[in-house]
């Protein structure tokens, strides 16, 4: 594989796995609150 190609599947990766978490953070956090009260 060139470096190009292995440069972008790694950002892409990485801003999808970025955008997952921040996702699922989001509604962890939902859902923690409605579990405490």
């Amino acid at each position: 594989m060139e470096i190009g190609t292995i440069i972008t599947v790694v950002v892409i990766v990485v801003i999808a796995l970025a955008f997952i978490q921040y996702y699922s953070a989001s509604r962890k956090r939902r859902r923690r609150f409605k579990e405490k009260k």
